[in-house]
């Protein structure tokens, strides 16, 4: 998704920025406590009107670490430079719009992290992944003529998301057992290829392998949590 997002697919740049709002209006909470639910909200959309304005995507550079890490920077030099022009309003306007971009202004303590904030990132990156994977691996299934009812089944299995077992599976979708269990399996294989491809245009080769175990970490994290 960042690949196309970066050249500027407005459909991936959109699906990237609704990913990670749960982890950037976390950032922001963090950082004013006091706003209203709506404000944070409009503060969120401020910041994607600013990152698209100044084409920030094209700044990423992944010989200098995640794309998490790089957004967390954009969101906090974002509320660095708003937190200037809240202090020195009106002379902040140009053009009757507010420059608050993602500068590099000094002499502003910036909002530490704190773990639910990071938390937050972690797991807005580990969904998108899952999601890219598991979308991709619908459309495989789906163009190889797979019945709909056990594509969803596989597909809810592989989230982690499904009770009982494949045999289980199989005799609730009317399917043979053996049968089954090769298009889960065969469905498996593609989604860790296609986690693969997309963990691969975020990091270095010699990053994929720490990074599969991080998002494996992080997806059983909140497989753990959303346990009812």
């Amino acid at each position: 998704m960042l690949g196309p997002a970066a050249q500027g697919s407005s459909e991936h740049l959109g699906a990237l920025f609704r990913a990670y709002k749960p982890s950037v209006c976390q950032i922001i909470r963090q950082h004013r406590p006091c706003l209203a639910p709506a404000d944070i909200e409009d503060l969120y959309h401020e910041f994607v009107r600013v990152c698209l304005r100044r084409e920030f995507l094209a700044k990423v550079d992944r010989s200098k670490g995640r794309f998490r890490h790089f957004l967390w920077t954009c969101v906090r030099r974002f509320l660095q430079d708003d937190h200037e022009w809240q202090r020195r309003r009106p002379e902040a306007h140009v053009d009757g719009q507010v420059d608050n971009g993602v500068g590099d202004e000094a002499g502003i303590e910036l909002p530490q992290a704190d773990g639910a904030a990071w938390m937050a990132m972690d797991e807005a990156w580990a969904r998108m992944v899952e999601a890219v994977a598991l979308k991709a691996v619908d459309v495989e299934m789906r163009d190889a003529g797979r019945p709909s009812a056990a594509r969803h089944a596989i597909l809810v299995r592989l989230k982690g998301a499904a009770p009982g077992t494949l045999k289980e599976d199989a005799h609730l979708l009317g399917l043979d057992e053996a049968s089954y269990n090769h298009l889960f399996y065969q469905a498996r294989n593609a989604y860790r290829r296609h986690v693969n491809t997309e963990l691969s245009r975020q990091v270095d080769a010699a990053e994929l392998a720490d990074e599969v175990e991080h998002l494996i970490h992080v997806l059983a994290r909140i497989r753990h949590r959303d346990v009812p």
